[in-house]
């Protein structure tokens, strides 16, 4: 028999955006991941394939300011917590202890490029502990409620980043934007690049798109 309508909703004849199961269904939400990336011309993006970005990380110091973007090309609903999850390195050279202020702000940025704030404001200070030519990888995690939000064709979800850069001389702050996750990227820390191994340098957004049940 066919399928309700109501169940391919987002399905096309290429990749599904999202992925519906029956726990969705039921409470009406599909929770999704999508990726910080760094494009090659665009800058930074938020997107839903497993793709190497161009570099793979982002410093992190005072002043620093991203937008990462997710275009939207069909009117969806938001609803819920959206989770952010961000590995960030800090690299000491010499014995201290480094530590970076991260700010996340979620906004809604319609067709004319109008901003929106969603939710709270939200920062950490992330503590990379006591390092002695060496680095350490720590992880932001906060759940920020957007309410319900209506996204038309041709807006976007902007995820921004700002950092205040507390940490020492001679240290390094670093964001983690491969959705590939790959964990050899090049660091600088005051005293030439060096390779760092990640733990981890994929940052995951989880989005709560609404559903018809």
């Amino acid at each position: 028999m066919p399928l309700d309508p109501k169940l391919t909703k987002f399905t096309t004849t290429t990749e599904p955006i999202i992925a519906i199961d029956s726990t969705n269904i039921a409470t009406g939400t599909s929770y999704v991941n999508t990726f910080l990336a760094d494009e090659n011309d665009s800058g930074e993006i938020i997107t839903v394939n497993e793709v190497y970005s161009k570099d793979g990380d982002r410093i992190l110091n005072s002043g620093v300011d991203y937008d990462f973007d997710f275009d939207f090309e069909e009117t969806i609903i938001l609803e819920g917590n959206l989770v952010v999850n961000l590995p960030i390195v800090l690299y000491q050279r010499g014995a201290n202890s480094p530590d970076v202020d991260v700010t996340i702000k979620i906004y809604h940025v319609n067709a004319a490029s109008a901003e929106t704030q969603l939710g709270a404001t939200e920062t950490e200070t992330i503590d990379g502990g006591s390092l002695n030519d060496s680095g350490v990888t720590k992880f932001f995690l906060k759940r920020i409620a957007l309410g319900k939000q209506i996204f038309q064709n041709g807006e976007k979800l902007r995820i921004n980043i700002t950092s205040t850069n507390t940490t020492t001389a001679n240290s390094a702050a670093y964001l983690g934007t491969d959705p590939k996750n790959r964990t050899s990227l090049v660091i600088n820390a005051g005293a030439g690049d060096f390779f760092f191994d990640w733990d981890v340098s994929q940052s995951t957004i989880n989005l709560p798109f609404k559903i018809d049940k």
